[in-house]
């Protein structure tokens, strides 16, 4: 029973923004309202209010992927905690990406034209999540679905060890740099940011493996 309550608690959590789009939809929205804002956060353009569960069709998938498929795997058991904590800090941020966008899409019914208001909180909140996920790492043990599974780290228990222990620490420093400097820097450096951090994230964990598979 508490197996599968605890299923049933991730599957809400990623059901809540379609059930709040329907309603929205049946209750509150005009027939046509703003669906896109470009990299100024300036509307661009407008569509019909059902376009609005498209995101939150998208958060419902992934979270059916997360929680059922890697139930088909053999090595679920071993990492089955940590990918439940993983589970619900995606959820978390996926209701966070529609908040704001519904609250945009709300605003901009009442005055039409304006600029997006929250937008420096998406990269921000991917930068939390980075961070989250960071801590997380280390607690995977070698699989086969989560984590940095490239060959060296997947033939040595050790350097999977250590690469995932130096991965966690950049992944929590390189998510709060981020978070921190999409609150404070201007819009326009946004993309160059989220783009330089993942290219850090990736890249360090990498080569500290690679490197450390050749003195092995």
């Amino acid at each position: 029973m508490r197996k599968w309550g605890w299923t049933i608690f991730y599957i809400a959590l990623f059901t809540m923004p379609l059930l709040i789009s329907l309603l929205a939809i049946q209750f509150l929205l005009p027939d046509e309202i703003t669906i896109h804002w470009n990299r100024k956060a300036q509307p661009y353009s407008s569509g019909s209010k059902h376009s609005i569960i498209v995101l939150p069709l998208i958060i419902l998938l992934t979270g059916i992927l997360m929680e059922f498929l890697p139930r088909f795997n053999k090595e679920y058991g071993a990492i089955k905690k940590p990918l439940d904590s993983l589970k619900f800090g995606v959820g978390i941020f996926f209701n966070i990406m529609f908040l704001i966008m519904f609250f945009n899409v709300l605003y901009g019914l009442h005055e039409k034209g304006t600029p997006m208001h929250g937008i420096s909180l998406i990269p921000a909140s991917i930068g939390l999540l980075f961070a989250y996920i960071g801590y997380l790492l280390p607690r995977f043990k070698p699989n086969n679905l989560c984590g940095i599974r490239v060959k060296w780290t997947m033939n040595d228990p050790v350097n999977w060890e250590k690469t995932h222990k130096l991965a966690g620490k950049i992944w929590i420093a390189g998510g709060l740099v981020l978070c921190i400097g999409a609150l404070t820097i201007p819009l326009s450096f946004h993309a160059f940011l989220l783009i330089s951090t993942i290219v850090v994230l990736v890249a360090i964990p990498l080569i500290y493996s690679y490197r450390l598979s050749l003195r092995s």
